[in-house]
């Protein structure tokens, strides 16, 4: 069974509310602090992990930790505190 486009987004966006777990492409930015525009590169370069349902592109909240965690650069040094 094929669902026409309202249906899917229907679908997508009360599951998204319900459980606060899936985000828009505009969310997921915010959410990571970057330009829709550059998630959308990553996305297209395959760089973030994402869902698609037809044309809608959705990025769950555990994936878009995931992905802050394993790009976290750690201290190389210790830095003295200025006096």
């Amino acid at each position: 069974m094929k669902l026409s486009r309202e249906q899917t987004a229907a679908a997508v966006n009360s599951s998204s509310s319900t459980s606060g777990e899936n985000f828009t492409t505009q969310q997921a930015a915010d959410y990571l602090r970057v330009s829709a525009r550059t998630l959308q590169r990553w996305v297209r370069e395959k760089k973030i992990e994402f869902v698609k349902l037809g044309r809608l592109i959705r990025f769950t909240k555990t994936a878009l930790d995931r992905f802050m965690r394993v790009h976290a650069v750690a201290a190389s040094r210790k830095v003295r505190p200025r006096v």
